[in-house]
């Protein structure tokens, strides 16, 4: 009997207002380096990894990321969007926030 592969996860947390960031015009997951955002070089890494399920943390009210990724045919992974809670931009709360959803 053939055990079934278990599927592989990975957290990307794309909140934050990127204040030390000032010179650019954009999120810091958008920032484009070689032609492309930043999260998108995270996406294809873990891809080529195995990873087939991404739930990238954003921040509340943030839809740029989705909107810069949606129907982009390098994106092959289940991309899952979380929020973090209003006012919320701290990198310990938005690992809690994606680890209710990640087995493992």
């Amino acid at each position: 009997m053939k055990k079934l592969k278990e599927e592989r996860s990975a957290i990307i947390l794309a909140g934050g207002s990127g204040k030390r960031m000032e010179s650019f015009e954009t999120i810091k997951p958008l920032v484009k380096l070689g032609g492309k955002p930043l999260i998108l070089w995270n996406i294809e890494r873990m891809q080529e990894a195995g990873i087939q399920r991404i739930f990238i943390v954003v921040s509340h009210g943030d839809t740029l990321v989705q909107r810069a990724l949606m129907g982009d045919p390098r994106v092959t992974a289940t991309i899952e969007y979380l929020e973090q809670a209003k006012g919320e931009s701290n990198m310990v709360r938005s690992i809690l926030t994606a680890s209710t959803k990640v087995k493992g």
